[in-house]
């Protein structure tokens, strides 16, 4: 697909997108950044899905109306559309939604050659996409991220997936799932606009781990530290060449092991999985708040996900394999964006640690963790110490 073919149908207004190729040979796709591009919408399906007929938009209902209505227009100028709202929660992050998902594709006949829309931030994407990846066996679907962390990160590398409740009534995150790449990602910035504070900052955890991630040169570091020392916001004129970045970086990791299928413990994908096997346990525990106010409750994946980094970082230290120069960084960049250090509600540290054991990334029975080592150097590990994991885990309790 070429710049062109998602060029919208009347010019845009300057600042011009930004384009991110993930080169994944007959999956290969763009991924496009900008104000405005949702108007390309229409010319990305009719470009990438000719032989489709029909739209089937899976929509996050607290997108703004005006939003999807002029998205759900573009294509109804090229397609017939129809259109599913959902409420956007771990909790509902579920078969059950799924079930709903493909009982709406089947009610308004899809076929295989027609094509899902995602619009909405990283549960709808996850949601949408997984319904894709199993209808009919696979059917084609576009990702629309309306959230800062579902363009920075979520909605780029084809991970789809849900929630799965235990007889317990313990939420284990992601635990079904398929990867299923996307025909193209549209992420416009003028859906950033309407999250609230605390939203969109959920969004910068995952730009920071990025940044921890990032090879020594490749500048990502400091765009992040430009970015948040600089009014982070929806109208930062930083923000879109930063996602660019996260993208890029993404993309790279993807590409380089699809399928986290890399048995090296010093690269692949599941690299991109710091922070979140503590942050996943620590996630979905009910009455965890940012705040002493259990309306705030519970916590943002994006929240979680700081927290998780938190914790790695602090292992590494314990363990003596990260110096506290690089500790230091890590801790003061997470407090320079606004995100707190502790948080009220944690439970006692051995329900945590038996939450991590759900991880995906538990080998023959054994917890892995994801720890840098230093800034640019993130590895995973199995022989880590559990005093370290247990005093890190302590240090997050308000």
């Amino acid at each position: 697909m070429s710049n062109e073919e998602l060029a919208p149908a009347e010019p845009c207004e300057p600042p011009a997108p930004l384009w991110v190729p993930v080169p994944l040979g007959t999956r290969a796709y763009n991924v496009c950044i900008g104000r405005g591009v949702l108007t390309s919408l229409g010319n990305a399906v009719a470009a990438l899905a000719p032989q489709s007929r029909t739209v089937a938009f899976v929509i996050d209902g607290n997108v703004p109306a005006g939003l999807v209505a002029g998205a759900v227009a573009e294509v109804a100028a090229v397609r017939k559309t129809c259109s599913l709202a959902l409420h956007a929660s771990e909790n509902e992050k579920t078969i059950a939604t799924l079930d709903a998902c493909l009982r709406f594709l089947a009610e308004h006949r899809l076929e295989r050659t027609d094509v899902v829309v995602a619009l909405g931030g990283g549960i709808i994407g996850d949601l949408a996409g997984f319904a894709a990846a199993s209808y009919r066996r696979g059917v084609p679907f576009i990702q629309c991220p309306t959230t800062l962390l579902s363009m920075a990160d979520a909605s780029v590398g084809g991970k789809t997936g849900i929630n799965l409740l235990t007889s317990g009534g313990v939420l284990l995150k992601n635990m079904a799932g398929a990867f299923h790449q996307p025909l193209a990602v549209i992420a416009d910035l003028a859906a950033l606009d309407s999250l609230s504070p605390r939203l969109f900052r959920a969004g910068i955890a995952e730009m920071m781990k990025h940044a921890f991630l990032a090879p020594t040169g490749s500048r990502l570091w400091e765009a992040t530290v430009a970015f948040l020392t600089s009014h982070p916001g929806p109208a930062n004129p930083l923000l879109g060449d930063l996602i660019r970045r996260n993208v890029e970086l993404k993309a790279g990791y993807v590409v380089a092991d699809e399928r986290e299928e890399l048995a090296s413990s010093t690269g692949g994908r599941a690299l991109l999985n710091l922070g979140h096997t503590f942050g996943h346990a620590i996630e979905t525990l009910a009455g965890v708040s940012p705040t002493d106010d259990p309306n705030d409750a519970p916590l943002m994946h994006g929240e979680a996900v700081v927290l998780g980094m938190i914790a790695a970082a602090r292992v590494a230290y314990g363990m003596g394999v990260m110096r506290q120069e690089e500790l230091s960084k890590i801790i003061s960049t997470i407090e320079l964006s606004g995100f707190p250090l502790r948080v009220f509600g944690l439970p006692p540290v051995e329900e945590i640690l038996a939450r991590m054991l759900d991880d995906k990334k538990v080998s023959g029975g054994e917890l892995r963790l994801v720890l840098p080592h230093a800034l640019g150097d993130v590895r995973v590990v199995s022989d880590f110490s559990r005093i370290a994991v247990t005093s890190a885990l302590r240090t997050l309790m308000a």
